[in-house]
């Protein structure tokens, strides 16, 4: 999930308007209660750089698990430990999941189907990371208590 959005109007500045933003402010679902709806249309299953299922409010379609194909669909609301395959039973569903996902692979690609995605950006980097702390196998915090031999 991207927070951007979210954290950008909690702390009362605007987004950037020269960019592709993932995230939705989500801050009335959050404050809701459970009555508000969600922004998102649908959310998207990643394994690695594989687009593997989508879900809506009601129904998920696995596309590939584990580096193979398979079809899968599922009725969220009466099977939300995803026990029943129904993919058979609802063409109309799984035809409108498979255009959600043939539309983010549009967007952000899928290397399992060699989708290279419009939208696809390059993971940021930092020319010289450092960690904010360092190891110091010196220092008294970094003995675990349960392997201290006094206890008290």
């Amino acid at each position: 999930m991207d927070f951007y959005p979210t954290l950008a109007r909690l702390a009362g500045t605007r987004l950037p308007p020269d960019r592709v933003l993932d995230g939705k402010d989500i801050l009335s679902l959050a404050l809701s209660g459970g009555q508000a709806k969600s922004p998102h249309e649908a959310f998207f299953y990643y394994f690695m750089n594989n687009l593997e299922a989508v879900r809506d409010q009601e129904w998920k379609l696995h596309a590939r698990k584990e580096n193979q194909e398979i079809r899968e669909l599922y009725h969220l609301r009466q099977d939300p430990a995803e026990t029943q395959n129904v993919y058979d039973r609802f063409p109309e569903h799984v035809q409108r999941l498979n255009r959600l996902l043939e539309a983010c692979r549009l967007d952000l690609g899928d290397e399992a189907s060699g989708v290279q995605g419009r939208n696809l950006r390059p993971a940021g980097r930092v020319s010289h990371p450092d960690t904010l702390t360092h190891y110091d196998a010196c220092h008294p915090y970094m003995v675990a208590l349960y392997d201290l031999r006094e206890k008290g």
